[in-house]
């Protein structure tokens, strides 16, 4: 039997933490969706796959994402009308003085520093990738609570869609 004097208030050392916890997951949940898609758009470009480079084609769906993940707009920048086109720009004058030369840039041991730094990049992006989603699967598991999370999950990722398309 339960008696007045055997209920205890909550503490705030038990209150706080678990304020946090729901806030945590409140927001992972809704900024969840972006940070995989930033995490995805810069992998891509960490490799260049935004770009036409060589006989590469970037995709067109590749160039709109990284314009919304750089520029924060969907639209692709084109060329612009020649009506719109204004007198040539001159090219500056060369300097007096001679650049000095980088020492670094040619150097085999700074090739492989770029390699082995855009890895490590590509290494960051697929574990905030696989993290973020694995995060969002645990929140999504309990039943109780499924569908208003559910409901903030699809929050976060139609908010910035519609955001993204009326940048068009």
């Amino acid at each position: 039997m339960t008696t007045i004097d055997s209920i205890k208030p909550r503490s705030a050392s038990t209150s706080l933490p678990r304020t946090v916890r729901t806030a945590h997951t409140y927001l992972g949940l809704f900024v969840g969706p972006t940070l995989v898609f930033l995490a995805f758009t810069g992998l891509l470009q960490t490799y260049g796959l935004h770009e036409d480079h060589g006989a590469y084609q970037a995709p067109q769906w590749v160039q709109r994402m990284a314009q919304v993940h750089k520029n924060q707009r969907l639209a692709l920048r084109h060329a612009k009308p020649p009506h719109e086109v204004g007198p040539p720009v001159p090219e500056p004058a060369p300097r007096s003085a001679p650049k000095a030369p980088d020492h670094h840039s040619g150097a085999p041991e700074a090739k492989a520093a770029t390699v082995l730094l855009k890895a490590f990049f590509a290494l960051v992006a697929v574990s905030l990738i696989s993290s973020t989603v694995t995060g969002v699967w645990m929140a999504l598991r309990p039943q109780r609570t499924r569908m208003v999370h559910l409901l903030i999950v699809l929050a976060g990722a139609v908010l910035p869609a519609l955001l993204a398309a009326v940048t068009l």
